[in-house]
């Protein structure tokens, strides 16, 4: 477990907007599973985990991540990260399929893993615009607005008007500034009621997952 306690985790993500004036990049937000996957220079992919723990087979279908990470992503991301000099990086994606729901996946689907972030060791995560250049090609969360996250944009994706947006909402980032990265999320109503009905009366569940 030490080995796996070195590993960067996905940060939290605000519900709030901590400067609607500052130019936005807002990606849809996939309904998945959070994974990890850390590259060396040395030993290539070496760490697989979810949000928590190392990838094991007692994880269920979360633990064919590893095998769609090598077969779709895993060579082509080597070559780049070579070719940018990189020593050590860390990949994160969305395990998901097409009823994947709050973190529940079903069996017998075919699952998709979608890269969502980079970051690279010393530097921190990569800028939406830098990371939307570098992973030109692979399969990665849609870029659905960039802009100011005016009150209208807040609105169109709480009422799944967006252009593109899926289900559950996005995923808003700034530029890197002295203070660290601005992230913040947005979810859908839609997607909001369905998790209230799935939750039913375990409040602390709906404030997990919400």
């Amino acid at each position: 477990l030490r080995w796996n306690h070195q590993m960067k985790k996905y940060p939290s993500i605000t519900k709030k907007c901590p400067d609607p004036s500052k130019v936005i990049w807002a990606f849809d937000k996939i309904d998945g599973s959070n994974i990890r996957v850390e590259w060396f220079r040395k030993h290539g992919f070496s760490k697989f985990a979810s949000r928590t723990r190392l990838l094991g087979p007692d994880q269920g279908l979360l633990f064919l991540a590893e095998t769609l990470f090598r077969q779709n992503h895993a060579e082509e991301l080597e070559r780049r990260f070579r070719e940018a000099g990189f020593d050590r990086a860390m990949v994160f994606a969305e395990f998901h399929g097409p009823n994947s729901f709050a973190g529940d996946h079903v069996e017998g689907e075919e699952h998709r893993l979608t890269l969502i972030d980079l970051s690279v060791h010393r530097k921190g995560f990569m800028d939406p615009q830098e990371f939307i250049e570098f992973t030109e090609g692979l399969d990665t969360a849609p870029l659905l607005y960039n802009g100011p996250a005016t009150p209208e944009f807040i609105q169109s994706v709480r009422e799944s008007r967006l252009e593109g947006v899926t289900e559950e909402g996005v995923v808003c980032k700034g530029r890197k500034t002295r203070s660290g990265s601005m992230m913040f999320k947005i979810k859908s109503d839609k997607w909001l009621d369905r998790l209230r009905s799935y939750c039913g009366d375990n409040e602390n569940l709906f404030n997990k997952l919400a």
